[in-house]
């Protein structure tokens, strides 16, 4: 074969693999463009019986679909599991999925196992809740770190073994919670960073420490007590509370089924701790929605400096949700802001700071330095109008 005739193959091969490379380019970008707009369940394992690979992919995809979204409403709703069921029977599913993908397939003889991701349109989602007056919270929780201290008649045991309550929580799927919970490896270093008894005690420096290694935002401390009741189950007592704030945490008593082992008994437990935890999240959330208030907000400055310094702080302040700007002058300025009710005190201690202060005694709100307000007082300006 002659040089030019290998030119001309290896620039053919050349030019494939730039085109193949801008498809797989263009595929991840559209791929991750899609995820903004999607709502993710990751990790649906299903299990079925079935010797037709065909078929059985088929009711996989569907029972993920059901399955999946009954996981997304439990997330970011306080419905219960009946009345996610009765949604889930009055909707077409597939209308609300945008793709799935199989990962860990698996078929032997007579059963079909597979972890199945789902994509959800949100806006489709959120319609659909709106419409039926559901109220939801679409933002996932701080990632938590769970410490699950187990005590059991005289013995007290966090990482030594056996400790069936740790055991349970490795157990939980991965990204099964709204509120992303981690389970820690239990290796040297964690043993190092805090005992059981700074864990019990609330060791503050002890639990900043073990939290900055997984890089979590906080750390759940759930205490359970195993007891034994009159007719011979296992009674689970949890005493729970997030450590880096000292919020104290409340959970049923957990009675384990009718010859329920230890294990299955614990890990129940552990899931519905998660859902709970999930709850809590969102019930928060929700509260302050309903308790955010929107004001008039007017704003006096000296300067085009002073004007940006303002806008820095209330686009930085997590009291403010969000603003709008709807008239603009030299020296002042109308904003209209959403703030969670009861946080004006906060909110002008973190004015104060910046050397401003807010007067929110008034229907309309004003925030100036003294120097401003003062010389804007009389000040007949016409302003510019931001409104429609």
């Amino acid at each position: 074969m002659g040089i030019h005739k290998k030119l001309i193959i290896l620039n053919r091969y050349v030019n494939t693999y730039l085109l193949l490379s801008i498809f797989i380019f263009l595929l991840i970008s559209f791929n991750a463009k899609s995820v903004e707009n999607n709502y993710v369940v990751n990790d649906i394992s299903i299990d079925i019986k079935e010797k037709d690979l065909r078929k059985a992919r088929n009711i996989a995809i569907n029972n993920a679909y059901r399955i999946g979204f009954q996981r997304l409403l439990f997330w970011i709703t306080t419905k219960n599991a009946k009345e996610i069921s009765v949604i889930l029977d009055n909707i077409n599913l597939k209308s609300y999925v945008t793709g799935y993908s199989i990962g860990s397939e698996k078929l032997s003889t007579f059963r079909y196992r597979a972890d199945i991701s789902v994509n959800y349109e949100k806006e489709s989602i959120n319609k659909l809740l709106n419409e039926s007056n559901i109220s939801f919270f679409n933002k996932r929780g701080p990632k938590t770190l769970i410490l699950p201290v187990l005590k059991w008649g005289n013995r007290i045991t966090l990482w030594d073994d056996p400790n069936p309550w740790f055991d349970a929580w490795l157990n939980i799927p991965i990204d099964s919670n709204f509120t992303p919970i981690i389970t820690p490896y239990g290796e040297v270093e964690d043993l190092i960073l805090i005992s059981a008894s700074e864990a019990i005690l609330g060791n503050k420096e002890r639990l900043k420490l073990i939290a900055n290694r997984y890089k979590v935002d906080e750390v759940m401390i759930l205490i359970a007590k195993i007891t034994n009741t009159s007719e011979g189950k296992l009674a689970l007592e949890i005493n729970g509370y997030r450590g880096l704030n000292k919020e104290k945490l409340f959970f049923p008593v957990f009675v384990s089924k009718k010859n329920e082992k230890i294990e299955a008994f614990l890990l129940r437990a552990a899931e519905q701790i998660g859902q709970i935890n999930d709850d809590l999240w969102v019930n928060k959330n929700l509260e302050k929605i309903l308790n955010e208030v929107r004001v008039k907000l007017r704003i006096y400055f000296s300067s085009l400096d002073e004007w940006n310094n303002i806008k820095k702080n209330i686009i930085k302040t997590k009291m403010i949700k969000n603003y709008m700007i709807t008239n603009l002058a030299s020296k002042n300025a109308s904003v209209q802001i959403t703030v969670a009710y009861g946080d004006e005190n906060d909110l002008m201690m973190s004015f104060a700071k910046e050397g401003f202060y807010l007067n929110t005694q008034n229907q309309i709100w004003e925030l100036s330095n003294s120097k401003s307000i003062n010389s804007e007082k009389n000040n007949k300006e016409s302003f510019i109008n931001y409104e429609d």
